[in-house]
């Protein structure tokens, strides 16, 4: 493996320009791009403070890593969990991406099979990344007039396991009715 593979880094940069479909669904104006919601999974995860043991570090890890497949396959809309062709696309976009990078694919992977605590714990900080960032649409009036954010604070209240997870959605969701209410 080369020291540095350019071709890589332009794939995996392909996230900067990668606009999140649930966004542009609701045609929201100037939607954020999966880096951009890759970067706000990863700083709660680092911010949010939780009573049981984490490894930070390896959480970060995954926060980072979580979408990366989708500089290959673009931002799919929420599927299914048997989806298995979704999946295995997923998959491969990643062990492609990846290739010779065995702990971060097995990190990618760790956080897929959520299995772990680490892995439950990000994928809270993604859904709360995605209510936040809902939040801040609701506040501009950045989407088309039919639209609503309502639907992804049901997305999150049925996913968020943990219990800083399930504290930090009631902030949320309470600022974001009264929100609703002006």
């Amino acid at each position: 493996m080369e020291l540095v593979d350019l071709d890589r880094i332009l794939k995996l940069t392909n996230l900067k320009e990668e606009q999140r479909t649930g966004w542009q669904i609701q045609n929201v104006d100037r939607p954020e791009t999966v880096a951009a919601h890759s970067w706000g999974a990863s700083l709660l995860t680092l911010l949010v403070d939780t009573e049981r043991s984490i490894d930070r570090q390896k959480a970060v890890r995954m926060a980072i890593l979580h979408d990366i497949e989708q500089s290959l396959t673009g931002d799919i809309p929420t599927r299914p969990d048997t989806d298995r062709d979704v999946f295995d696309r997923e998959l491969d976009a990643a062990e492609a991406l990846l290739d010779g990078q065995d702990e971060m694919l097995e990190t990618w992977k760790e956080k897929q099979r959520m299995e772990t605590f680490e892995a439950k714990f990000v994928e809270d900080m993604e859904q709360l990344d995605m209510v936040i960032q809902a939040l801040r649409y609701e506040k501009d009036q950045r989407y088309g007039e039919d639209g609503s954010m309502d639907e992804f604070f049901r997305t999150a209240d049925q996913n968020i396991q943990t219990d800083p997870g399930k504290e930090l959605f009631k902030k949320v969701r309470r600022e974001y009715e009264s929100c609703k209410e002006e």
